[in-house]
């Protein structure tokens, strides 16, 4: 089993890819974990067109038995251990985790009706260097939960 966090964009601050690094080999220590940021170099000629094409190379890192956990404003909001349940019921499944952190101009319908799971951190809009940086910790966190390590009060 394995977490994919994919998102349509990459970091631009020193202190983000720190902290995502940080995390990322803490959560590691748990179940492989990966980031991915699928590349593109094509010139937009619409926003609609731009979020087709992000979607399209978004679902081009899913597996076709993934479970698919999209991050968007609108999703569930869920407490730290209500989010761990969630997780423990997807491994215990034997289920892969996809997460997806859509682009600035957000995501195609279609990522949200092959998403098993819209899940929202809060009411609030996160760029998506800052939404991995949240998700990253969450991750851990719920993993902490569920080996009830000391770290989640």
């Amino acid at each position: 089993m394995r977490i994919r966090i994919i998102t349509a964009g990459g970091y631009n601050s020193d202190f983000i890819r720190d902290g995502v690094d940080y995390y990322l080999k803490k959560v590691n220590y748990f179940l492989k974990t990966e980031i991915i940021v699928p590349k593109s170099k094509i010139n937009y000629s619409s926003s609609k067109e731009k979020i087709k094409k992000e979607a399209m190379l978004i679902e081009d890192c899913i597996k076709d038995d993934d479970y698919v956990i999209l991050c968007d404003v609108n999703g569930n909001g869920f407490d730290s251990t209500e989010l761990a349940k969630k997780f423990e019921n997807v491994m215990n499944a034997g289920k892969d985790i996809s997460f997806v952190i859509g682009g600035d101009e957000g995501v195609d319908e279609s990522l949200k009706k092959r998403a098993d799971l819209l899940f929202s951190f809060s009411k609030q809009t996160f760029n998506h260097e800052l939404a991995v940086l949240i998700l990253m910790e969450s991750i851990y966190r719920s993993f902490t939960i569920i080996k009830k390590y000391p770290y989640h009060k």
